[in-house]
C-alpha cells in the first residue's frame, strides 16, 4: 500500500489588521490642527477591495426615543454611536508595497467640539477591525472670540453623499460575500469521476 501526501499553502484573504493609530492620545489648543495615521495590513496577497473609514463617537446619552436614533448616518456598535467624518480634504489613503496602507485623518482649526474619540475603520469581506484615538482640545480665549456661536468647527454638509457611500458599500460587501457562497458551494457540489 502507498500512501500519498498533497501538501499546499495558500494566501487565504482575512479581515484587514490596524497595526497602528498614531498618536493614540492628543491634546492641543482650539485653532491647532489635529493629524491621526492610522496604517492598515490587508496581506501579501491583496484580493480584497478594502474600505477604510473614520468615525467620531457621540458623547452624548442616547435613549430610545432620541432623535439621533433616527439619524441613518450614524454606525452603532453596542451601546455606542459614532458619526462618519466629512471633512473636505480632510480625509486622504495612500495604499504601500506589499498590502500595506496609511490613512490620515486632518481636522484643521479644531476647537473645544471636537474633542472625544475617534476611531479608524478598516473592512473587506472576510471582516473588520477597528482602533481609536483621544482627542483632547483645550479653549483658548483669542481663538473663542474668532468663532460665532452658530459656527462649526468642521463641515459635515456631505451627509447624503456618506448615506450613499455607506449604503453601497454595504450592498457591495453583500454581494461579494453571497457571489463567494455561491461559488464555494458550487464547488462543493461537483462530482469528480474515477
Amino acid at each position: 500500500m502507498v500512501a500519498i501526501g498533497i501538501r499546499y499553502s495558500a494566501d487565504f484573504p482575512n479581515p484587514p489588521q490596524i497595526l497602528s493609530l498614531e498618536p493614540t492620545e492628543s491634546a492641543i489648543e482650539e485653532g491647532e490642527a489635529a493629524v491621526f495615521w492610522c496604517e492598515i495590513y490587508i496581506g501579501s496577497k491583496p484580493s480584497l477591495k478594502l474600505y477604510i473609514k473614520w468615525f467620531k463617537k457621540l458623547n452624548e446619552e442616547i435613549t430610545s426615543d432620541s432623535p439621533v436614533m433616527n439619524d441613518a448616518t450614524l454606525f452603532r456598535f453596542g451601546a455606542n454611536f459614532y458619526r462618519p467624518i466629512t471633512l473636505p480634504n480632510g480625509i486622504s489613503t495612500n495604499p504601500g508595497p506589499d498590502g500595506f496602507y496609511k490613512s490620515k485623518l486632518l481636522i484643521p482649526n479644531t476647537c473645544v467640539a471636537d474633542s472625544g474619540t475617534y476611531i479608524c475603520l478598516a473592512l473587506n469581506d472576510k471582516g473588520f477591525n477597528f482602533k481609536n484615538v483621544t482627542l483632547t482640545v483645550t479653549s483658548t480665549a483669542a481663538h473663542s472670540k474668532k468663532i460665532s456661536p452658530n459656527q462649526n468647527c468642521f463641515s459635515v454638509s456631505d451627509t447624503f453623499l456618506v448615506v450613499i457611500a455607506v449604503i453601497s458599500s454595504a450592498l457591495i460587501l453583500i454581494a461579494v460575500i453571497l457571489i463567494s457562497q455561491q461559488y464555494c458551494r458550487g464547488s462543493s457540489n461537483k462530482v469528480v469521476a474515477t
